[in-house]
């Protein structure tokens, strides 16, 4: 590894398979924050989603020989991640939770824009993290990191059809639990959220 800086994702992974340690922290500080943020909406807490990117980055060391380079670094490494969040989940979360994180509270009926702005995202992000898992997750790698559908489908180990289904779903559930939002002057639209992909190679 020349220079850990410029080199993508693909060339760090084949470093770190060459017994170069270094290219591992390269990786680390490239990917973290963007895998964390999709950590924090399949779990809904930060906590959670700290614990699940520490057991994906340690999966990732163990795992870095199992890198062919059939997929990209990133389909590759989300699929990872989502796996570190589901068992994260299924260790740490309770119905009971999952119901009180999306309990809807009553709003002013004419808030100011700006707080009308930041209701509006606090609805989304609460609906969202209400989906059900398997259709939050498809929202939240196409609609939210940028993924396509194909892609998607790939990390999540289903076919595109079913992903496409899911997200279908997801989407048909939102607009109908945000119908209050959109009619509004400020809203936060059922589409594509964030910067798009966050661990570019």
């Amino acid at each position: 590894m020349k220079n850990g800086a410029t080199d993508s994702s693909e060339d760090l992974i084949s470093a770190l398979k060459r017994g170069e340690i270094g290219s591992f922290k390269v990786l680390f500080e490239k990917h973290r924050d963007p895998m964390l943020r999709v950590a924090v909406r399949i779990l809904g807490n930060r906590a959670d989603a700290e614990d699940a990117i520490q057991d994906a980055f340690l999966a990732l060391y163990r795992k870095a020989g199992a890198f062919q380079g059939g997929s990209s670094f990133n389909t590759w490494f989300y699929r990872i991640v989502v796996n570190a969040c589901l068992k994260i989940r299924r260790k740490r979360q309770s119905m009971r939770k999952v119901m009180e994180r999306a309990a809807i509270k009553d709003k002013p009926v004419f808030p100011e824009a700006a707080e009308a702005e930041s209701e509006a995202r606090e609805a989304l992000d609460r609906e969202i993290e209400a989906l059900p898992m398997r259709q939050r997750m498809v929202f939240v790698l196409t609609m939210v990191e940028g993924f396509s559908l194909n892609e998607t489908a790939e990390i999540l180990d289903l076919r595109p059809g079913t992903a496409g289904y899911h997200l279908f779903k997801a989407r048909e559930r939102l607009r109908e639990r945000l119908r209050p939002f959109l009619g509004r002057r400020t809203r936060q639209p059922v589409g594509r959220i964030g910067a798009g992909k966050g661990g570019a190679s």
